[in-house]
């Protein structure tokens, strides 16, 4: 996983579920490239997607602890059979 990334779901771990606009002010990158990064984090499962009916429209993201979990452990195995 690249930088990036990392940098995205650290900060939706540590301040739950956002916006594209706040991840990129929280993080210090533009909106397209958050924008793009959210799209390869959602396609691989590590951060979700939700629709917020109090703010019409309001997309927010979210990290999916459960998937970040189960690819760290792959990530550790295979870094085992390696070694």
């Amino acid at each position: 996983m690249n930088r990036t990334r990392s940098r995205l779901l650290h900060f939706l771990s540590k301040r739950g579920p956002s916006t594209s606009q706040q991840i990129s002010e929280g993080i210090g990158l533009s909106p397209s490239a958050v924008r793009k990064q959210l799209s390869a984090l959602v396609s691989s499962g590590c951060v979700e997607v939700s629709q917020n009916s109090v703010r019409k429209g309001a997309v927010f993201y979210f990290a999916n602890a459960g998937q970040i979990q189960e690819r760290s452990e792959a990530a550790r195995l295979i870094l085992d059979i390696v070694e």
